[in-house]
């Protein structure tokens, strides 16, 4: 089942572009990354899915229904975190969790105690004496607490401490195997690479590539420093990508198999050989030169 739905999504603030044909789909049940850097367009394109502004043109579908139509419907169904955290200040965090908790009809899923255990969140202070990560803490509590089918998280881990994010990367991971979709929008290529099933690269608006994450990984370039046992000759390296030389040591980067590379390589009497794949952040780097 296909959870969200995006045809030709085109946004303009004037002359300024937010986002332009944006075309992608998000599957029932994955972590999907929405991944560029900021201004690229991503809480754009959440506050269009949202139906918190309008399209100048393009097509939303969540849940199968319009998005625009069916906003109140959509909404019961979804938990949300903005890259701004605007809580009602003077309210107690429990006061602000219980009443919003009313909303919604109970869900098997976590429960409140244990996802204020989960994120070590003491909700008896009101909301204007806390720290942004608590803050932070408290968005994402309620967000999860009425168990929704859908989570859209713009730049969720912003404030938290390194235990925090990894406390939440588990809780996505549980939410999937129980079949929540999440749309994760980041600009933290090393959380994407942790937790997501798939991402969408977004460069000015428009996107540049949709990957499943160990594919983009995978098909990125490896770089092979070789000492070989007798200097190369031009001849057979020939063809390749030779990033440099000195004496019988090369450097070759490849995108092929690293299988092919090796085969390559069984022809000569190697002395010495390392390999080294690229991380994310080095592959999306690559979309940003």
């Amino acid at each position: 089942m296909k959870v969200i739905e995006v045809r030709g999504l085109t946004k303009f603030y004037g002359k300024n572009r937010g986002v332009e044909d944006l075309n992608f789909e998000v599957n029932e049940g994955e972590i999907f990354g929405f991944l560029g850097p900021n201004g690229a367009g991503k809480t754009t394109a959440i506050r269009l899915m949202l139906d918190f502004i309008r399209a100048d043109r393009g097509k939303i579908k969540i849940f199968g229904m319009d998005s625009k139509n069916n906003a109140v419907a959509i909404h019961r169904e979804i938990g949300f975190i903005s890259g701004e955290n605007f809580l009602y200040p003077h309210m107690k965090g429990r006061e602000l969790l219980s009443w919003l908790k009313s909303f919604h009809k109970h869900k098997n899923g976590l429960s409140l105690s244990r996802l204020l255990e989960i994120f070590k969140l003491d909700t008896k202070r009101r909301i204007k004496d806390y720290s942004s990560g608590n803050r932070k803490k408290l968005a994402l509590v309620q967000a999860l607490v009425h168990h929704p089918k859908l989570l859209i998280l713009d730049e969720p881990t912003n404030g938290l401490d390194p235990i925090m994010k990894e406390n939440l990367y588990a809780v996505l991971k549980s939410l999937k195997g129980s079949g929540t979709t999440v749309f994760l929008s980041s600009h933290d290529l090393t959380e994407v690479q942790k937790v997501c099933d798939r991402a969408i690269i977004i460069k000015d608006g428009r996107i540049v590539d949709v990957e499943d994450i160990h594919e983009l990984v995978r098909k990125g370039a490896a770089i092979f420093d070789i000492t070989f046992v007798d200097k190369p000759s031009p001849e057979a390296l020939a063809g390749l990508n030779v990033l440099a030389q000195s004496g019988k040591t090369v450097r070759i980067q490849t995108t092929g198999s690293v299988q092919d590379m090796l085969r390559w390589l069984s022809q000569y009497q190697i002395a010495d050989l390392s390999v080294t794949k690229p991380n994310i952040e080095d592959i999306f780097l690559t979309y940003y030169k």
